[in-house]
């Protein structure tokens, strides 16, 4: 991902032409040896030259320097990619101003932004100091409206209203966030099964399976991703956290999302273990961390999306996500986001119980592996 490739356009158009070094640095008033060194890489043209080249083979500045400010989909990943094992190794200000540079010199590309934001925002939690995550919220914040403001992708856009709204709760501004949202109380209409269905008389078989798969698969995501919610809603309410609690495991039973997706459960056993704590349900409590810890035991690190025997047919729909099967974090900074996530407040007044110690012991063998 060389930001520029002069050298070699000019080599190439030099050639293409059929002119010497010597020819062209006649051309260009510049010796021969300046010319070589463009061609090697060991010097770019003087800025003032740049025009009259460009002119010269008949391209833009930009085509000359070999400057795209649009980045491929694999580009993004790779940088994303990058920037996520950075966050886990390298000191944070450092990896935050190489993250800041790249958004300088592709502040054109939106599909970019936007994921540089929502990398921003789920490495925030890495800061040591409130001020500044709100900092590094903000950041990311001013991102998602520049990508707001200058795309009309509807699926850009779509991502970009989420990421704002999620924002504005970081931030403290449930208001703000409630307003962002378009109101939307109408029945969700399953567009997909008229798609599968006309696929299907196009005797498009295997593009009718993949649509119903991969919208089956996001349906029963975004009501597993739901549930954390409904369990703080019935946080006063035992029975009904623990029927909710319930439902889900067999839901989730059903479609092998534990195996396929382990990490969708992971919150789940938390905000239930959350409520009991509250209700000083202690064993209740540790019941569901025994669950979160058990679960953790079966990752397989570096996590991946995936499909399994069910969902059979989202495995190629799942490479042409903006970040392609990878997760949105390092595997250190997940584990390490695994184990906080059970010392915090409530569970710190679990601490004297030598069952909750030895939980704790468990969660710290895995994340150490």
């Amino acid at each position: 991902m060389e930001q520029f490739r002069c050298g070699t356009i000019i080599k190439t158009h030099r050639k293409k032409q059929g002119l010497s070094q010597g020819q062209l640095a006649a051309a260009m008033a510049v010796t021969k040896g300046a010319v070589s060194k463009w061609e090697t890489g060991q010097s770019l043209p003087d800025i003032t030259l740049l025009p009259t080249l460009a002119n010269y083979f008949g391209v833009t500045i930009d085509a000359l320097l070999g400057f795209d400010p649009q980045l491929s989909q694999v580009e993004i990943q790779t940088l994303y990619r990058t920037y996520c094992r950075q966050f886990a190794t390298e000191p944070l200000q450092q990896v935050m101003a190489a993250v800041q540079q790249t958004i300088s010199n592709y502040y054109g590309c939106m599909p970019l932004l936007l994921q540089l934001g929502i990398l921003i925002v789920n490495h925030a939690p890495l800061a040591s100091e409130p001020t500044e995550q709100q900092q590094m919220i903000m950041q990311a914040q001013q991102l998602f409206e520049r990508v707001e403001k200058h795309t009309t992708e509807v699926a850009l856009l779509q991502q970009t209203e989420m990421m704002l709204s999620y924002c504005a709760m970081a931030l403290g501004e449930p208001a703000t966030a409630l307003a962002l949202i378009k109101p939307n109380h109408r029945l969700i209409l399953p567009v997909e099964i008229i798609k599968a269905n006309a696929q299907l008389r196009l005797g498009q078989t295997e593009e009718a399976y993949e649509t119903i798969q991969v919208s089956a698969y996001q349906y029963i995501l975004n009501f597993i991703g739901l549930v954390p919610t409904m369990l703080t809603l019935a946080a006063s309410d035992r029975a009904k956290v623990k029927r909710t609690v319930t439902t889900v495991e067999a839901v989730s039973a059903t479609f092998g999302l534990n195996e396929m997706h382990p990490a969708i459960m992971l919150p789940i056993y938390v905000t239930a273990a959350q409520s009991y704590v509250r209700l000083e349900a202690t064993d209740d409590a540790l019941a569901a961390l025994q669950k979160y810890v058990a679960l953790v035991e079966t990752m397989h690190f570096p996590l991946e999306l995936q499909g399994n025997d069910f969902f059979d047919g989202i495995s190629d729909w799942l490479t042409t996500l903006d970040l392609g099967t990878q997760v949105p974090r390092d595997s250190a900074v997940i584990k390490a986001s695994l184990l906080e996530t059970v010392l915090q407040s409530p569970f710190d007044t679990l601490a004297h119980r030598a069952d909750y110690q030895q939980l704790i012991s468990q969660l710290k063998q895995k994340v150490e592996e």
